[in-house]
């Protein structure tokens, strides 16, 4: 298994490919500017803001996917607000679980009953800390 978002792997075997690329982070903090009457303003650093990440998916019918099954498993996540473990070669991303900020499908194949055959996703993550 290369990784994995919650209960859904990525994988690579002789049934199914189920990979990723386009991955990316981003992380940022936040100031609070102090205006300062004729000379430039002061920053503060008030806290880190949670982690990004995006990915591309691809999934295909010849790849061993179903995409229709496999985009209604990412919303339902989304759409129960799931706090998921993002694991990466058995190693875990980020500091705590992430949610599916957002999630754009592509169809790119469909056959003449309307099923999906092939779809391009873009994922949106935002990581979720606990304050506890």
């Amino acid at each position: 298994m290369i990784g994995s978002l919650g209960e859904y792997e990525f994988e690579v075997s002789s049934e199914q490919v189920k990979t990723f690329d386009g991955l990316s982070f981003s992380n940022s903090a936040a100031y609070s500017e102090h205006r300062i009457v004729g000379k430039k303003s002061l920053l503060e650093f008030t806290h880190l803001n949670p982690s990004t990440c995006s990915l591309n998916i691809n999934l295909s019918i010849e790849t061993g996917n179903n995409p229709d099954e496999e985009i209604s498993a990412l919303y339902e996540a989304m759409n129960e607000h799931q706090a998921l473990a993002f694991t990466l070669g058995g190693g875990v991303m980020g500091e705590g679980l992430w949610v599916i900020e957002s999630l754009e499908e592509k169809y790119t194949r469909i056959d003449n009953k309307g099923n999906i055959l092939a779809a391009e996703l873009g994922l949106k993550l935002k990581e979720y800390l606990d304050n506890e």
